[in-house]
């Protein structure tokens, strides 16, 4: 397993994140063998910093991380017309499936709390690791 999730191909930080907090939302210690060296493995690609939107969005979500971290989609964009320089209507389906919904929750910040255990903060490499909510 190499303190990781085993893939065939190479990949960031994101994975790396999203398995540890599985296992902790699980209630398993991800410190614990044979997941020993994931944090490790995640400081060394650059920690939740250099980790994707995506992965910082739903973290956000669900209260792992604070919305400062998560880069943000004004939902008026929506209302560009089609000529303009980005248009809704010219992302494919599958993209506007996802950003649409995203733009809005960016927006409102809802604030869903999970257990205590679960969380990322070990992850952070830069100034914003101050503790559960970053």
């Amino acid at each position: 397993m190499a303190g990781g999730p085993s893939i065939l191909a190479p990949f960031g930080a994101e994975r790396y994140l999203q398995s540890v907090f599985r296992i902790e939302l699980a209630g398993d210690s991800a410190s614990a063998a044979p997941y020993g060296t994931s944090g490790e493995t995640v400081h060394r690609l650059g920690g939740l910093e250099h980790s994707n939107s995506y992965v910082r969005f739903y973290l956000a979500l669900v209260g792992a991380v604070g919305w400062e971290l998560v880069p943000s989609i004004p939902p008026e964009f929506m209302l560009l017309p089609t000529w303009s320089f980005m248009s809704i209507y010219e992302m494919s389906s599958w993209t506007r499936g996802i950003v649409i919904p995203m733009a809005i929750l960016c927006t409102l910040r809802p604030d869903w709390r999970l257990p205590e255990r679960a969380c990322v903060d070990e992850f952070v490499c830069g100034p914003h690791a101050k503790g559960r909510g970053i």
